[in-house]
């Protein structure tokens, strides 16, 4: 039962949030991420090849750090949403939303009755393993669950405004490398087409009173991301992060041979 979701706290008092994805299947180095002190850990389901079960322990290892674990599911789906929820994190994260239909339907996926449609079982993580109270547990997560919605294609810039009109999502997430694609510019995110389309999202999801957030991975860039009102912001991804930790180290040394240092 989430008795506190630790991220949407800071976002219900308008705090910049940053997180990462987590995307190498193993609760310690989840454990090792949430150490640093981020504020959610984003465990990607979509482009991941974690478990349920693996996820499961990897949101109780983020906890222990006080860092919300949030599921990126595959797709809308009612079943998806139900299993990421039941393991006990925090929110979850819905790709390619293209329209207010999709956005409607992830809320009624995600909400207990009156609010959606969920289906209550106590006998999860969620529900406390039969251990709680019911009306307490499907309140509470009605009221804590974090709801994060990706438009990522050139249908889900049309429709943003009809998605923003859906009460109860708390983030949009501009997903960059999809809509880089879908704007016929593959992986140039930096491409000003791209990039004033993040702008004019950013300006339209702030407007209506939800979170912008995107993804960076270069730290050079986050005070541009910042400037232009992001406030989500995921920080690459746990095995790039760790990649480039090895390769820097690795050109250091080679620098050092280079020049007989050593």
């Amino acid at each position: 039962m989430i008795t506190q979701n630790f991220l949407k706290k800071k976002i219900d008092s308008g705090q910049l949030v940053l997180g990462s994805f987590s995307i190498i299947p193993d609760p310690t180095v989840a454990e090792i991420a949430a150490s640093a002190g981020l504020d959610f850990l984003v465990i990607d389901r979509e482009h991941g090849a974690v478990s349920l079960e693996t996820a499961q322990d990897i949101a109780r290892a983020c906890e222990t750090h006080g860092v919300s674990p949030l599921l990126r599911i595959h797709r809308p789906d009612q079943t998806l949403v139900q299993q990421a929820l039941d393991i006990g994190v925090h929110g979850i994260q819905v790709p390619t939303i293209t329209s207010a239909r999709q956005a409607r339907d992830v809320l009624r996926f995600a909400k207990y009755p009156p609010v959606g449609e969920r289906g209550f079982s106590p006998f999860t993580r969620a529900g406390s393993y039969g251990a709680g109270n019911a009306g307490v547990i499907v309140s509470n997560a009605n009221k804590n669950g974090l709801i994060v919605v990706h438009i990522e294609n050139k249908e889900g810039v049309d429709n943003i405004d009809g998605i923003l009109n859906t009460e109860g999502i708390d983030v949009v997430f501009v997903g960059l490398y999809d809509l880089s694609v879908s704007l016929g510019f593959p992986g140039e995110t930096e491409h000003p087409k791209v990039q004033q389309t993040l702008v004019t999202l950013v300006q339209k999801i702030n407007a209506a009173g939800k979170y912008a957030g995107s993804i960076v991975v270069d730290p050079q860039k986050l005070p541009a991301l910042i400037d232009i009102g992001v406030r989500y912001i995921t920080y690459s991804v746990d095995c790039e992060v760790l990649r480039r930790g090895y390769v820097a180290m690795r050109n250091q040394l080679d620098k050092l041979v280079a020049g007989n240092v050593i």
